[in-house]
């Protein structure tokens, strides 16, 4: 007998993200793995941003920063409900060891070690 539970006919649709509880700023927060959905998302924002020398749309110039931040909002529910003016302030140390954590989490990023 199947454990996954099943929604109008298939099995893994609805299934919530897989959550991991971490250390930020000295307080607990909850963060949850990307989704092929949400990693396709991030890659089409950083495209946009990126600009194109073609048809004459310049990079932005925060690029980095708000591909960071998007990252976080995207896989930290509590922190999606901030501005991205207000975790601006934040330390980029923090913001970065947060947004590695979370590719991490993933089965991405910079840290990721294999066995």
């Amino acid at each position: 007998m199947s454990t996954i539970p099943t929604v109008g006919g298939q099995r893994f649709k609805g299934l919530k993200k897989t959550p991991k509880i971490v250390k930020f700023l000295g307080l607990e927060l909850e963060i949850t793995k990307l989704s092929v959905t949400d990693v396709l998302a991030v890659q089409e924002y950083t495209k946009e941003l990126a600009g194109d020398p073609l048809k004459e749309i310049p990079a932005d110039e925060h690029a980095n920063i708000k591909g960071l931040i998007n990252i976080i909002k995207i896989g930290s529910a509590e922190l999606a409900e901030y501005a991205d003016e207000d975790l601006r302030e934040i330390a980029i140390d923090d913001l970065n060891k947060l947004a590695d954590e979370i590719l991490k989490f993933s089965g991405m990023g910079s840290n990721l070690k294999t066995s």
